[in-house]
């Protein structure tokens, strides 16, 4: 499989295909140290991904020297992390904000395909009105390329007649000729004949 395609500059990786796509995966966290996942959700479970976010967001919210430890310290990670989760509220209130986000995004896809739904109708009746176009309009082409075709056959056949009756005025005014020119040799046979006779 080729290289995934970038998004934003981010370099993207397809979860439909993430066997294939390991080595994009490496390189995009060695090099760009962020990337961009698309088709997580039909193999990721949805408690997954929140149970994800809510780690990432305790990374975040992480002080300064706890995340630049660079150590594997579990203890100080979770301690850390149990400290702001305090600082800041419950889980209720952060599963209130889950809440909050996920409702602003059904409101935005019901936008959506009720604009969908809108642009389908709008295709259809066009559809419907070119199928009425069409069929009048094909009648009136077929006619006129017809015609069309008529005369093109038409003004071919009047060539070729023009042609060949120049050929046949070719034709006769050599025959008229050759006819000038029998009758001359003719003439002058008859001359050298009466010639030869006198001598």
């Amino acid at each position: 499989m080729a290289d995934a395609p970038a998004s934003n500059g981010f370099p993207v990786i397809d979860m439909l295909y993430f066997s294939s796509q390991l080595p994009e995966l490496i390189k995009a966290c060695e090099e760009n140290g962020c990337f961009r996942i698309v088709n997580f959700d039909s193999i990721l479970p949805v408690s997954l991904l929140y149970e994800m976010k809510a780690v990432v967001t305790e990374l975040f919210e992480l002080p300064d020297q706890t995340a630049q430890c660079g150590c594997d310290c579990r203890q100080c990670v979770q301690k850390a992390g149990r400290n702001q989760l305090y600082s800041r509220g419950s889980q209720k209130q952060y599963l209130e904000e889950i809440i909050n986000e996920r409702d602003k995004l059904r409101a935005s896809c019901d936008e959506n395909d009720s604009a969908l739904q809108a642009t389908i109708l709008e295709k259809q009746s066009i559809e419907v009105r070119l199928a009425k176009v069409s069929s009048q309009g094909l009648e009136n082409n077929m006619r006129k390329e017809l015609t069309e075709a008529n005369n093109q056959v038409l003004h071919k056949t009047q060539d070729e007649l023009k042609a060949r009756s120049a050929e046949f005025h070719a034709v006769e005014e050599s025959k008229g000729n050759l006819q000038v020119r029998k009758h001359l040799f003719k003439k002058e046979l008859q001359g050298l004949k009466g010639r030869m006779l006198m001598r």
